[in-house]
């Protein structure tokens, strides 16, 4: 076994050193044994000593921004760890486990930093290490080219250039030449376009892109907002990289398209070689929050024959209005969580329970003024064609008074999935709905049977009407929205109004079978079951959409089946856009934003 003398003596980093120096520094050297699993260093404690590897292996890991573990390297005899915490005075950043049993020899913060600083060119030698093992460290933590395998990220640490950067410096401009690609390491920076702020980066981000990618002036304008750092890579070494893996440029391309659709092309579907056979169920599979529809509707339910049994046996008024609003909720919030956990890149139910809240608030008065004033007192009632006319009008007076409230929605740049303008379209219906059953109950208050039977009826019905009715019409309007190139956009308006068409058809057909008796509710029944059919098209159209999209800009994610850290099994949730996306994802399929715990 050697001596740490002669170990210092023979290992690069010292062997050149005065040897008065190796001398004294070997005198503060310890022996340290270490056995198979044992770890010898942990990421974020403090750092108070280093470790020459003399015999075995080890490997050095750490959790990226969401969480999960990651290799950095598997280190043989020879190689130095702990050393950049003693160097920069900072807390560990990554953790090193013992592969085999091993020896090590242990320097102590004081005779390291007395060595380092005594040594000028070991000490400039610790620093190239560190700078070259911090890049490398950082582009398989955080950044998009952590897939690559290591001897390629490597090479793209040396390219790289760490760039220290202040609050307020501005780092790339609106219209001028595009020359670098950035990566943040750390710090918070602005992203403006048109004198507006359109993003918040961080941690993990990229930008700089669209002008390599299309050759065209900067897009936007991007300022620091706080301290930070950066990892540039030049035009050269950037077209180098992506040219060298057809998963990265891809990954680079989608992003870019979402930023700036116009500027960047879709990757098309030919160039997008996934795997066909992954399904959405498969990235649904660990989510433990899904299914939430059920505690909802069961948990409602449970509510509401409570209170039917309590109002039929007491006849308390109090308890009759109890029973009004739970009936005429219950169905449905139910059937909107239902959609919402259809969705795979969810919103949070804030934004949801607004659409909800605006459509009953706006879209009930404002249907109830148009019908009182065009039609049930504007002598249309009295005409020959009133059992067409007065159902189709009606139908269009409501869905177009529905689809007000979500004009404000589909505002946001955000609403980029066919799903999204289902869940928000059924979230409004189902909102007008939930008025328009307690409105309908308060007219039958004074009779409990009366009430009680209507609100049943309709609770029952509640998902075959409004919400589909609502959800096709906005994603009608999302699809008119849309800006489409190439001589399709004719027909995909065309096809946009045909969905706006069945919602108000199904729905006329729904009004015509009221107050038909069982007939009529058969009739109901079928223009629902109709109903859910469309609904359930769009919404599996909408999740392949969503998880071609997700698995393009994560193709990692299409390789993890399950998750085995339990504190993994949750959504992530971004910062930028508010997306909740499946556990593992690690760029919002939404905005393009990096995603952290």
């Amino acid at each position: 076994m050697l001596t740490p003398l002669v170990f210092l003596q023979e290992h690069p980093l010292t062997t050149d050193l005065p040897p008065d120096q190796l001398t004294d520094a070997a005198k503060h050297m310890r022996y340290y044994e270490f056995k198979t699993g044992d770890v010898l260093l942990r990421e974020g404690e403090a750092g108070d000593n280093c470790y020459w590897i003399m015999t075995g292996e080890v490997e050095v890991y750490a959790r990226n921004l969401i969480g999960l573990r990651i290799r950095l390297a598997k280190l043989e005899p020879g190689a130095l760890i702990g050393e950049m915490a003693l160097i920069r005075n900072e807390r560990r950043t990554a953790s090193v486990a013992a592969l085999t049993d091993g020896l090590a020899l242990g320097f102590d913060r004081t005779s390291f930093h007395a060595l380092a600083e005594s040594c000028p060119a070991f000490h400039s030698r610790l620093e190239r290490l560190i700078r070259q093992r911090s890049t490398h460290g950082n582009l398989r933590k955080m950044s998009i080219w952590s897939g690559l395998p290591d001897e390629q990220l490597r090479r793209l640490a040396e390219a790289a250039t760490p760039l220290p950067v202040l609050a307020g410096a501005s780092i790339v401009r609106e219209g001028e030449a595009g020359d670098a690609f950035y990566m943040i390491i750390r710090g918070k920076y602005e992203v403006w376009q048109n004198g507006k702020r359109a993003a918040v980066l961080g941690p993990g981000d990229f930008f700089g892109e669209i002008a390599l990618l299309a050759n065209i002036p900067r897009t936007s304008t991007v300022q620091a907002v706080t301290d930070g750092e950066l990892l540039a890579l030049s035009r050269e070494h950037f077209h180098h990289a992506v040219r060298e893996s057809e998963q990265i440029r891809a990954q680079i391309q989608e992003i870019a398209h979402v930023r700036q659709p116009h500027a960047v092309d879709h990757v098309s579907a030919a160039s997008d070689q996934r795997n066909s056979s992954y399904t959405v169920d498969s990235l649904h599979q660990p989510l433990s929050w899904r299914n939430q529809w059920l505690q909802v509707m069961f948990g409602g339910l449970a509510l509401f024959v409570l209170f039917t049994l309590l109002a039929l046996w007491i006849g308390w008024q109090p308890l009759q209005i109890a029973v009004l609003f739970i009936g005429a909720f219950v169905g449905p919030v139910a059937f909107v969580a239902y959609v919402r956990d259809s969705q795979l890149l969810q919103f949070h139910p804030r934004r949801l329970a607004a659409a909800f809240a605006f459509a009953a608030g706006i879209a009930v008065p404002l249907a109830w003024w148009l019908e009182t004033r065009f039609v049930f007192t504007g002598g249309i009632a009295s005409g020959g064609l009133q059992g067409f006319t007065i159902p189709f009008l009606i139908a269009v007076i409501e869905e177009l008074s529905k689809l007000l409230p979500l004009l404000v929605v589909f505002r946001a740049r955000n609403m980029r999935f066919l799903t999204d303008a289902v869940v928000f379209g059924v979230a409004a219906g189902m909102g007008f709905a939930s008025l328009e059953s307690a409105l309908y109950g308060l007219a039958r208050i004074d009779s409990t049977s009366s009430l009680l039977a209507v609100l049943w009826v309709r609770t029952l019905l509640s998902p075959f009407g409004h919400g589909i009715w609502t959800g096709l019409m906005a994603v009608g309007w999302w699809r008119l929205q849309r800006r489409v190139k190439g001589s399709n956009r004719h027909r995909l308006y065309g096809i946009a109004l045909v969905y706006m068409a069945e919602a108000v058809l199904l729905h006329s057909a729904w009004n015509m079978a009221s107050n038909r008796g069982i007939i009529g509710f058969i009739g109901q029944l079928a223009v629902g079951v109709c109903g859910i059919w469309l609904l359930r098209r769009l919404i599996r159209q909408g999740t392949q959409e969503e998880t071609r999209a997700l698995l393009l800009i994560n193709p990692e994610r299409e390789h993890m089946t399950s998750m085995a850290d339990p504190d993994m099994a949750r959504e992530l949730h971004c910062h930028g856009c508010g997306t909740l996306s499946p556990p593992g994802t690690v760029y919002c399929a939404r905005c393009g934003q990096a995603l952290s715990v």
